[in-house]
This record gives C-alpha cells, structure tokens and sequence, in this order.
C-alpha cells in the first residue's frame, strides 16, 4: 500500500478530508512496523516532535 493509498483510506473511514488530514487535524503518515492485526505498514501521527519521536521508537524498529 502507498502512503497515498493509506491517507486515503484513513480519510475515508474517518470521514474527513486529506487537507482536514494535514491540516486541521496535524496529521502526518509515517512507516509502521508494529505487526498488529490491521496494521498497513503506515500510521497516522500528530505532527509534533514528542509524537514523531515516540512513533519512531515505538512502531518503527527494523525498517
């Protein structure tokens, strides 16, 4: 799946808008790892420093 393919799933199940997605909702997607059921290989984050960080240690270690 593409990152484009992710948002806009995510968007639509979400009922929102790509630009909601970025911008209204400070959303950026970035690459998962976590193995859970469902995961897609991407995340929806807050665009923060602590969310990015806290993402990149949690749900991206092998990639």
């Amino acid at each position: 799946m593409t990152i484009e393919e992710f948002e806009k799933r995510y968007c639509e199940r979400s009922a929102i808008t790509i630009d909601e997605y970025h911008n209204d909702y400070n959303l950026i997607t970035l690459p998962c790892s976590c193995e859970k059921e469902g995961c897609e290989g991407w995340a929806a984050v807050n665009n923060l420093p602590v969310s990015i960080k806290a993402h990149k240690s949690l749900y991206m270690f092998g990639l």
